[in-house]
């Protein structure tokens, strides 16, 4: 399967995007990783009605969903679906 970036590319050029990618996306998890384990002190985190204390850890993730779904959404505008 190749997508509307990869079709006039040839092979070889397609399966080095493909690792760059993958071995980008294994560094930018061990990272979070390491930033989950490292930050497990609670913070404080304030509202419009208030404030909150929860552990660091869960903000990172929460941040990082938050950021995948908002990449998700504006990656996928201007393609079209078939």
């Amino acid at each position: 399967m190749t997508d509307a970036h990869s079709e006039g590319r040839p092979p070889h050029e397609r399966d080095t995007r493909r690792t760059v990618r993958t071995v980008l996306g294994v560094v930018l998890l061990v990272i979070v990783v390491a930033l989950v384990v490292d930050n497990r002190d609670d913070v404080r985190i304030g509202y419009v009605f208030g404030d909150v204390r929860i552990p660091l850890a869960l903000v990172i993730v929460l941040s990082l969903l938050v950021g995948v779904a908002v990449g998700w959404l504006f990656g996928r505008r201007g393609r079209r679906d078939e």
